[in-house]
């Protein structure tokens, strides 16, 4: 482990190079940008955390949305079980 986190080779003891890995470069390409790219990168930020806060509010509102309507349903079960109850007092003799 130790020395895939130096960038050595694996399974060579006797060869010391340094094999470079994409992630090293990766990371280099990011130092090495300009200015400009860390307004851009900050701009990307801002973007996904306004993005997430819009799909968290959109499901707030299913989930509010959700629960008006199994409350709904459950008053509506409620009165016609009402309904039926009185009604069946008025169809006895």
């Amino acid at each position: 482990m130790r020395d895939r986190m130096l960038g050595q080779a694996q399974g060579d003891d006797d060869n010391d190079e340094v094999v470079q890995t994409p992630r090293h470069d990766e990371n280099k390409a990011r130092r090495t940008k300009g200015p400009g790219g860390d307004d851009e990168l900050r701009r990307a930020i801002e973007e996904s955390k306004r993005s997430l806060a819009a799909e968290q509010a959109r499901g707030a509102e299913d989930a509010d949305l959700a629960r008006a309507i199994k409350l709904s349903e459950e008053e509506e079960a409620r009165r016609k079980a009402t309904l039926t109850d009185s009604g069946s007092l008025f169809d006895e003799p």
